[in-house]
């Protein structure tokens, strides 16, 4: 049988082990919430910066970024209900980059939309 002069060095390095384990295990479960935190947010950036289909878009008339087919830059629109399609507040270019300005939309060249970002903050 062992004297508590022996015993004590393992009573004290079990015991620091016990501590690094648990403080090791606090510090893993707080670095799997900020991943799964991280995860969350980046999954929400990438669905709030892909461009979808036309055919999703909200119809109630808020303004959306939209995307014509023939064109390179995307455009501020929204659906007119009186007149029952989609409408631009301004003239965009053609993909040409000829200067011709459209100041109509094809709405069958409308396929894809994605929310306006949020305005930024002063």
């Amino acid at each position: 049988m062992k004297t508590d002069e022996e015993l004590q060095p393992t009573q004290e390095t079990d015991a620091r082990s016990c501590i690094d384990n648990l403080v090791c295990s606090d510090f893993a479960r707080r670095l799997e919430r900020e991943r799964d935190q991280a995860r969350r947010e980046l999954s929400e950036l990438r669905e709030a910066t892909s461009w979808r289909p036309i055919e999703t878009a909200p119809k109630d008339g808020r303004e959306v970024l939209l995307f014509e087919r023939w064109t390179e830059v995307p455009f501020v629109g929204y659906w007119g209900e009186r007149e029952n399609k989609w409408e631009a507040h301004r003239s965009h270019y053609t993909v040409k980059g000829d200067g011709v300005v459209k100041s109509s939309l094809c709405q069958s060249d409308i396929l894809h939309w994605m929310p306006l970002p949020k305005p930024p903050t002063f």
